[in-house]
């Protein structure tokens, strides 16, 4: 089949995008043809793909994305392909990549109505509306069925059009036997000290996140744990993160690395990994740290943060959220040797289906095709 996978942007350190990649390699492997229509494409091009840039002009983000999607329904016209996956919300696809948690609901529940009428909101409501009516043709991949049941209460979305896909972590966070050498390598690459007990979060939209949760933490952990270092891993606004730090004292104890390729290394180097986000879909880094070895404390809201109940990989701070919960659930995992949390990842990464989010996606995109009588 000729594919077109399509998205507004793509950025290299962001986990959609990486699986937008293992899943179009996955479709390659499998004698497809893929082509990716974007209008930004960051970092380097990749030597399987084609990628096709559309420029667009806008005042805003939301008016550049309406003026986009136009362009991809006219692209397709000149450019017949046999389905067009969409990995963000637009208008005429054949599939839909569900990474994002559903706004109407967010827009209903949590925003008042004044947000509901901006035409930022309208405008990502009728996208939304157009994947997940009762009358669209989009078929949906999904990475969380709890936001299958957001989608439905908003756009009474049959049930039968929702294909769940199992995680997709990438087999290099997996902890190497050399962990030990590249812990030491990676710590003193970045000066820090054997006894140094290191807190690391990664994760780009540094509000949404939770990074100010953990910086917030700070005061309290140092009361029980010292002496302590928070790596923050990932694309934000530093300004407000250090500004944050300086205010509660704790400004010496926060560094934020950006984003970085050495995102494997870093999980050997820490002690715990931090993910106390306020929204998460999935959250394929808590998989990604546990398997790497290390404890991890999460809030209930990551769709993946059961995973850490069933395979005992850490610690859960459940709603509503409070700082002091945090601080006690860091404390009691950094009480536990190293080598328990070890043996728990590795327990996930050889019994649990976490690998093989690629793979299932291209068998639905091909049993898609073949309902559809293409393949």
């Amino acid at each position: 089949m000729k594919l077109a996978f399509c998205l507004f942007k793509y950025f290299p350190y962001g986990g959609m995008e990486r699986n937008m990649l293992a899943i179009a390699s996955a479709c390659i492997e499998r004698d497809h043809q893929v082509t990716v229509v974007c209008h930004q494409w960051h970092g380097p091009g990749q030597r399987f793909l084609e990628v096709i840039k559309l420029p667009v002009a806008g005042f805003t983000n939301a008016g550049r994305m309406k003026e986009f999607a136009q362009q991809v329904i006219t692209w397709r016209r000149k450019n017949p392909v046999d389905l067009l996956v969409g990995f963000n919300k637009f208008p005429g696809l054949d599939i839909y990549y569900a990474a994002d948690t559903c706004f109407a609901y967010r827009a209903r529940h949590e925003r008042n109505w004044l947000y509901r009428q901006l035409p930022r909101s309208r405008q990502y409501m009728a996208f939304e509306r157009a994947v997940f009516s009762v009358g669209s043709l989009t078929e949906i991949l999904e990475v969380s069925t709890a936001q299958r049941q957001r989608f439905v209460e908003c756009y009474q979305t049959p049930e039968h059009r929702f294909h769940t896909l199992p995680p997709g972590i990438a087999r290099n966070r997996v902890m190497p036997e050399n962990h030990e050498e590249i812990r030491r390598t990676t710590r003193q690459a970045l000066a820090l000290e054997d006894n140094v007990k290191v807190l690391l979060t990664i994760g780009s939209d540094f509000q949404r996140k939770g990074v100010d949760r953990c910086i917030r933490a700070l005061p309290a952990l140092n009361r029980k744990v010292k002496p302590l270092l928070l790596l923050v891993v990932g694309k934000g606004r530093p300004d407000k993160m250090h500004q944050l730090a300086d205010s509660l004292g704790v400004g010496s104890q926060v560094r934020l690395l950006g984003a970085r390729d050495d995102v494997p290394a870093l999980l050997q180097a820490a002690d715990v990994f931090l993910h106390p986000a306020y929204e998460e879909n999935t959250g394929n880094v808590i998989l990604e740290a546990a398997i790497a070895g290390l404890p991890v404390v999460a809030t209930d809201v990551c769709g993946y943060a059961h995973f850490i109940e069933d395979y005992q990989l850490g610690a859960v701070v459940y709603s509503p959220f409070q700082v002091e919960n945090l601080v006690a659930k860091v404390a009691s995992v950094l009480d536990r040797d190293r080598d328990h949390w070890r043996h728990q990842g590795a327990h996930l990464a050889s019994t649990g289906d976490i690998f093989s989010r690629p793979q299932r996606a291209a068998e639905y995109i091909e049993a898609i095709g073949a309902k559809r009588g293409i393949c």
